[in-house]
């Protein structure tokens, strides 16, 4: 982000204006991160947001860039309701998300690997759907989910 800040700004910014770049870290919690967005949205005034690594803290900032009609540009987080069921016009996400994954990836697992599969995934938003998602794919293509279990993270 730095090296494209600095080569924007070099060739005059964005309609003649710098660009800053002010960092938060949402420490990975959800609480934290929305009272990080809502620093950067109210006493920083930030014309746009970009990042997300966690799902969880992705979608529960999501409201407060609708609150404020500011641009959201998601990270890496990966749940599929933040393009689906908690889709909103401010926020958007330039990745692919778990349901493409499995599309792209359940025949091979099917058809190479094996038939039958034990989910293990992170007990968070983006866990939830990515073994939702390979379920569905590994199902469809023949494959049989024998279980799943979860593992919760601790910071």
């Amino acid at each position: 982000q730095e090296v494209a800040v600095d080569r924007i700004n070099r060739q005059g910014g964005i309609s003649g204006r710098p660009i800053e770049l002010i960092v938060e870290d949402s420490e990975g919690k959800p609480a934290a991160g929305i009272r990080k967005t809502r620093k950067l949205l109210e006493r920083d005034r930030v014309d746009a947001g970009q990042g997300g690594f966690m799902s969880n803290v992705c979608i529960a900032c999501m409201p407060e860039y609708k609150r404020a009609r500011v641009i959201n540009m998601i990270g890496v987080c990966l749940d599929t309701t933040i393009t689906t069921s908690k889709c909103n016009r401010y926020t958007f996400r330039p990745f692919d998300f778990a349901p493409a994954q499995a599309v792209a990836f359940s025949p091979y697992l099917v058809n190479e690997i094996g038939k039958k599969w034990y989910i293990v995934f992170v007990d968070y938003s983006w866990g939830q759907s990515t073994r939702d998602a390979y379920r569905e794919g590994i199902q469809k293509n023949g494959g049989e989910v024998v279980g799943t279990r979860f593992h919760r993270i601790t910071w």
